[in-house]
């Protein structure tokens, strides 16, 4: 089983990175979709009126451009001793190896432990709470909406604009193949 340790946009994909470097995408000096949208999940992830097991999907999907599967994958999620969280994708059979960005404090009382609260969860029920809070916007010129797979893509397109390099986002996004990384250097749609 390949194993890999991701970083939040900005910096190197080879190491996890503390917290700090995660906001450093908001400073960028052009505001983009793309960081207005990530600021608007950030927010969503901070509103009480969503239910707690809500937000830290929205915040696992954000931490680590995973596919909505690997969150509520019916294995769960092991937290390592030191608070690193890991991720199983079905599809590329890859463990994703990150740190929750505003939830590690949480994290940290399962250390060394399998963490399942997420399990009876399913991908139809988050995609009906993030349309109910328009977590939702079209991808290149496909006319459906990405829903529950938007954090992945905002992901993939700010690890494009931050690094510039294809390559890094294959890495992030666990991609067999660089040609479905291509996608992710095109601009989101409202």
């Amino acid at each position: 089983m390949k194993q890999k340790t991701l970083s939040f946009p900005l910096r190197p994909v080879d190491a996890v990175v503390d917290l700090p470097a995660h906001n450093a995408i908001l400073c960028a000096p052009a505001v983009s979709f793309e960081s207005q949208m990530y600021q608007y999940l950030t927010n969503c992830i901070n509103n009480q009126a969503i239910t707690i097991e809500y937000r830290i999907i929205l915040d696992l999907l954000l931490s680590s451009g995973c596919r909505i599967s690997a969150i509520v994958n019916q294995a769960g999620l092991i937290v390592r001793l030191n608070g690193l969280i890991v991720a199983h994708e079905t599809k590329t059979k890859q463990d994703i190896v990150f740190r929750s960005i505003n939830f590690n404090d949480y994290f940290m009382q399962f250390a060394g432990m399998r963490y399942s609260d997420l399990t009876s969860y399913n991908r139809y029920m988050v995609y009906r709470l993030f349309k109910k809070y328009g977590i939702s916007a079209q991808i290149l010129d496909n006319s459906k909406s990405s829903v529950t797979h938007l954090p992945r893509h905002l992901v993939g397109s700010l690890t494009m604009q931050s690094t510039s390099d294809i390559n890094d986002v294959s890495l992030v996004l666990s991609h067999k193949s660089i040609k479905s990384s291509h996608t992710y250097g095109k601009a989101i749609k409202k």
